[in-house]
């Protein structure tokens, strides 16, 4: 909190060229209709008189100077609010601040527009703001100068949205509790922004794109209760994630931690109570025009682009051949160029004259993609696709979505649109890069059916377990994209969009069960399914490791390999000791569970351990002794030569668990190590990493010296 404090003046002064963590509260009627709108504009449209949106839209707050300032020149400003997609945005608070500060505050009308009166002429910043959200650090926040030629659009960005309750232990809601997102970092932890959770303990926030991080932290706190913490995963613009917090009673143990969850909250507060200096700082009062010529990629020059100064406002508009004159501050002042139907450009002045040249904006577009079943045709509902990673859309009942501004070079790739299941109890589609998508009309995208997959996880204790993990395994690369699920108050959750073609697990995880994840069965290949999962009872086993000839001076690692069979549902963890030079050791383990010890390759020693390597869970006085390994060495050639990069696989053919890999090296070298003595070795190979069959080789015994394996 002292270092947000610290950046407090040049934050300020950098307010618009620093972009922050966007956050906003929206209900859930907002959410499904596409509109945004809380509970602040909703009172704010309850206390305007009479039934003229554009009246009740241009309400300022009076005050003395704000009368002052209104005798003299004065001047209206128009600004209408959109979305990603170019619709209106309804209900949303607008203020106007100038150089004294006195405010000019309305609210947007159905056409997201609203009018901002008699504001004095000079320099006026714009922002919208909604549940401690300050967007004077958002792109979108403007500094204009009265008269404004025309209307002053601001783009509200595409968010992902939190959604969840705030219970105690006893699941009572929390009402008031404070839920927060917010950075960790090397100079602590500050929140970005927060919300309220109302009587029933149910918050919704919405989360900016650039807020995920592998930084970012949840955070639920209310006085007189622990804290609690998740980590956020990444829902996507218009995706929803299910959130849930349970607040334990306070306790010695968790009072401090509390404490420093309230000073966040406390320390977010005073930051938003901050004043915002709007007046026109030049450092000196230097200023120059800076002239230049706006063109599209192939140089045909661009009429009615707006050209701007970030900080001071000044602004004018290319003529008819693409040419601009503007007035920028020598105080940090950027210039923006935007223009309909391209991208908006922010750039540095030159560093030694004021031309800018030739500035060339890239266009963008719509695309319209109509999502199809490729079994029967049918819609598909609630997907989500997007081109670009930062462009996207969710599919409607028809199954059509609309991706605006897309650079039209994306289309030029056979594949370029990603489709992932939506958050929905809809029928989903299984993941992948989809095209080729067509600029004009709407192009028709055929989707592959998926499976889904529900189940309600519970502790050991059979209580329902909040905040579990929910992975889909398939050995594709997009399952880590889409199938990040949290387990809900009641314990439930659903994961959609699971290829038919190949076997799809979903794996469950929770922090506080390390011996243990849960698995669902494959199940039919063309049903749903909907499992009960419960974690089986944790217990810690305890041991010693005798290595023969032992300094104590070389660390160990060993792995602690669960035995089958294994309890239906439930996959015991592999567990991976640092052996230091005490040579303890222990892990957690599932009841009932045996375990097979075996140490790392990297030593001198053997693999196997011998026959009182395998354990019972929950033992405490294990002691396992390590002997000497031995290794099988040479070299790897083909019809060229001596080969590099071919990766070896030794198996003992007594025991699977004892199984090695090497990779080749110069010359075709290779030393495998951790070898049992006089157990025989299995050999496969592959010419590379890459290659796709293993080839079986020969058999060799352990302490082999100088062999040739030959891949001709």
């Amino acid at each position: 909190m002292r270092l947000r404090a610290l950046l407090v003046v040049p934050m300020l002064l950098l307010i618009a060229a620093a972009i922050a963590t966007s956050c906003v509260v929206h209900d859930e009627e907002s959410v499904n209709g596409g509109r945004w709108l809380d509970r602040a504009s909703e009172e704010a449209t309850a206390r305007a008189p009479g039934d003229d949106k554009a009246e009740r839209a241009s309400t300022p707050e009076r005050s003395a100077d704000h009368e002052h300032e209104a005798a003299e020149d004065t001047g209206n400003l128009t600004v209408r609010l959109v979305d990603i997609n170019g619709d209106s945005v309804e209900g949303v608070p607008v203020r106007g601040r100038t150089a004294s500060r006195v405010e000019w505050n309305g609210v947007s009308g159905d056409d997201g527009r609203v009018l901002l009166r008699d504001l004095p002429e000079g320099l006026v910043e714009v922002t919208y703001d909604l549940s401690g959200w300050r967007t004077d650090f958002d792109i979108s926040g403007r500094r204009v100068r009265v008269p404004f030629a025309g209307e002053l659009v601001l783009v509200m960005p595409q968010v992902s949205w939190l959604r969840g309750r705030v219970v105690d232990a006893n699941r009572h809601p929390v009402p008031r509790a404070r839920v927060g997102i917010g950075t960790s970092g090397v100079g602590g932890s500050a929140l970005d922004c927060a919300v309220v959770a109302d009587d029933e303990g149910r918050y919704q926030l919405a989360v900016s794109e650039d807020s995920w991080s592998m930084q970012s932290f949840l955070i639920a706190w209310a006085r007189g209760l622990a804290t609690a913490n998740a980590y956020p995963s990444e829902g996507g613009p218009g995706l929803s994630v299910r959130r849930d917090f349970v607040l334990a009673p306070l306790t010695p143990e968790n009072a401090e931690r509390s404490k420093w969850a309230g000073d966040l909250f406390a320390g977010l507060d005073a930051w938003d109570a901050l004043p915002v200096e709007v007046a026109e700082r030049d450092s000196g009062g230097t200023f120059r025009s800076v002239v230049g010529r706006v063109v599209d990629p192939e140089g045909t020059p661009l009429a009615g682009a707006v050209v701007r100064a970030s900080v001071t406002g000044h602004a004018s508009r290319s003529g008819p051949d693409g040419r601009f004159t503007v007035r920028l501050s020598t105080w940090h002042d950027r210039l923006v160029v935007e223009a309909d139907g391209h991208y908006a450009l922010s750039l540095e002045p030159p560093a030694d004259g004021a031309d800018f040249g030739d500035l060339k904006i890239k266009p963008r577009t719509d695309v319209r993609i109509r999502l199809v079943f490729e079994d029967d045709r049918a819609p598909v509902v609630g997907a989500w696709t997007y081109m670009q990673w930062e462009v996207s859309a969710i599919t409607n009942e028809d199954g059509t979505a609309v991706m605006r501004g897309v650079d039209p070079q994306a289309m030029l790739d056979d594949r370029p649109l990603m489709v992932r299941p939506g958050r929905t109890d809809r029928p989903q589609p299984v993941p992948g890069w989809t095209g080729p998508v067509h600029r004009d009309g709407i192009t028709e995208i055929l989707a592959t059916r998926g499976r889904r997959t529900s189940g309600t996880v519970l502790q050991p204790d059979g209580l329902p377990l909040l905040g579990a993990w929910c992975v889909v395994e398939d050995g594709d690369s997009y399952s880590d994209l889409w199938a990040m699920q949290v387990t809900d108050l009641a314990g439930r959750f659903v994961v959609g969009g699971l290829p038919r073609d190949r076997a799809a697990t979903v794996v469950v995880a929770h922090d506080s069960y390390p011996h243990a994840e849960l698995v669902t069965p494959p199940g039919p290949q063309d049903d749903d399914i909907d499992v009960t999962l419960r974690f089986p009872e944790g217990v810690l086993t305890r041991g010693v490791l005798r290595p023969a000839d032992d300094d104590g001076t070389e660390t160990l690692h060993l792995r602690a390999v669960p035995l089958p069979p294994f309890e239906k549902h439930v996959r015991p963890v592999v567990h991976y000791l640092e052996i230091g030079p005490e040579r303890t050791f222990s892990f957690p383990s599932v009841v009932g569970q045996r375990y097979r010890l075996l140490l790392a390759r990297g030593s001198a020693y053997a693999c196997r351990l011998g026959p009182e390597d395998v354990v019972l869970a929950g033992a405490t006085d294990v002691v396992v002794k390590a002997h000497q390994g031995a290794s099988i060495s040479g070299n790897v050639r083909d019809r060229r030569g001596p080969l590099k990069g071919a990766l070896l696989q030794f198996r003992n053919v007594a025991d699977d668990l004892d199984t090695a890999f090497a990779e080749s090296l110069r010359r075709g070298r290779f030393e495998v190590p951790g070898l049992a003595p006089g157990a025989t070795y299995a050999v496969r190979a592959k010419k590379s990493k890459h290659a796709p069959k293993w080839v079986d080789v020969t058999r060799l015994a352990a302490g082999t010296k100088g062999v040739v394996i030959d891949l001709r």
